[in-house]
């Protein structure tokens, strides 16, 4: 994981990430998770020489196999020279170019990310759940399922999924139709991952026909399933926006008919708002110190509350004779009443402690200098680094913290950056960056 953050008043928009990135190796011999964490990783970068834009990557450090850092390099050297008048259109030049751009992505390239987000998705949302009630059915039988049964226990499960995949938006650029006119284009993919996924389960017609439409909801629509996507952040300003705004963006593994399959998440712009503080990937921390309480501590106290207030009518109820069921009925129905404005005012309540801390710091931001709003940056990245250090959980934030802040007349301005090398002994490798430019 990481902690990453934009800080941004009208005037200047700080980015600050960490450098912690973790390594899943599957499982040990004794079957225990096997990660390694390395503090050495490039998420905040420049997305242009000369334009003042910044953009940060999350979760995923890589896309379809290749890193981030690559990616975004590769785009910026690819549109040299362009700009464009708001921010909103550097993001979208950026998905576009990617999902176009076959030299970095070659077909077949393109076509295993495919395949894999496939049989993945098959074998986590599928098969898993067909196996489960295969084993159950077996041991309450007390011997071995017929191929008729064992197609009973998938169709249901995989018309669920397919129902509920259908229920997703389409991805921008894809409809029905444009659907159907690639079903052809990549049956041959489908059929490969439904022979790897299940190719010790008899599936009925009518469940084939449905994972073929399964893959084409996957593929088109907004569906990002845990642990196979990337957070893409991107902050600054267009040529003729006065004042900052962000986007963030979540991206599949995959690109589909040249499309990067991705969605917006949010965005804001000081255009709107005096100030932002916006976390991204864990941001626990930073929502504890701006809201005055911890969001899994505010968590159990609503559910707690909810769940006692639900219990109480019918608990103070039984207590007492009303002498008849319609008056019973009108006591629960006050103590229903009651417990309701308890819970209101709990909401109030702690709505009041968040306005109480967070507005003065969104008042002060407003009023901060580029270098405040980079300290500031830093300050709240490391309050997540530091909490993960002396706790038991494991360190998935920490490392150096890279801090960028970005203007309109000074541009994409590094304030802390880790290199890899001595800027010292490399004046060749630091003078050739902006050749050209």
């Amino acid at each position: 994981m990481t902690s990453e953050i934009v800080v941004m008043n009208r005037s200047a928009v700080a980015m600050a990430a960490d450098s912690a990135v973790t390594i899943d190796f599957g499982k040990d011999a004794d079957g225990r998770p096997s990660r390694k964490v390395f503090n050495d990783a490039n998420k905040l970068f420049a997305l242009s020489k000369t334009d003042p834009v910044g953009i940060m990557v999350y979760s995923s450090s890589a896309f379809m196999g290749v890193n981030w850092e690559l990616i975004i390099k590769w785009y910026r050297e690819k549109r040299k020279g362009v700009s464009f008048d708001t921010l909103e259109e550097y993001v979208t030049d950026f998905f576009q170019t990617i999902g176009e751009d076959e030299d970095l992505f070659p077909r077949e390239i393109r076509v295993n990310a495919l395949l894999n987000d496939l049989c993945s998705f098959y074998h986590g949302m599928m098969l898993t759940k067909i196996e489960e009630e295969i084993e159950k059915q077996t041991e309450d039988e007390g011997k071995e399922l017929g191929e008729y049964q064992i197609k009973r226990i998938c169709t249901p499960i995989i018309k669920e999924v397919l129902n509920e995949s259908s229920n997703s938006d389409f991805i921008k650029g894809f409809d029905e139709e444009r659907i159907i006119g690639l079903q052809g284009k990549y049956s041959d993919i489908i059929d490969k991952a439904t022979e790897e996924v299940f190719k010790k389960i008899p599936l009925s017609k009518a469940a084939s026909t449905d994972l073929r439409n399964i893959a084409l909801n996957l593929f088109s629509r907004e569906i990002f399933p845990e642990n196979y996507y990337s957070g893409v952040v991107i902050a600054g300003f267009g040529k003729k926006e006065p004042h900052p705004s962000y986007y963030e963006i979540v991206v599949s593994s995959c690109i589909f008919d040249n499309t990067l399959k991705h969605k917006m998440l949010g965005s804001s712009s000081c255009r709107d708002h005096t100030s932002v503080i916006k976390p991204f990937a864990q941001k626990e921390m930073v929502f504890t110190f701006m809201d005055g309480i911890d969001p899994e501590i505010r968590k159990f106290l609503e559910q707690y509350i909810g769940k006692i207030c639900a219990e109480l009518p019918d608990k103070i109820a039984g207590l007492f004779n009303f002498g008849n069921n319609e008056n019973k009925k009108a006591a629960r129905d006050r103590i229903n009443g009651i417990t309701e404005k308890i819970k209101e005012g709990l909401a109030k309540n702690l709505d009041g402690i968040k306005e109480q801390y967070s507005s003065p710091i969104v008042k002060l931001v407003n009023a901060l200098s580029k270098l405040e709003l980079a300290n500031m940056a830093e300050s709240l990245v490391n309050l997540t680094s530091f909490k993960r250090h002396i706790t038991t959980a494991e360190e998935t934030v920490g490392g150096p913290i890279d801090v960028a802040v970005i203007s309109h007349g000074d541009g994409f301005v590094w304030i802390n950056r880790k290199y890899y090398f001595k800027p010292e002994l490399n004046q060749r490798l630091i003078a050739e960056y902006y050749k050209g430019e």
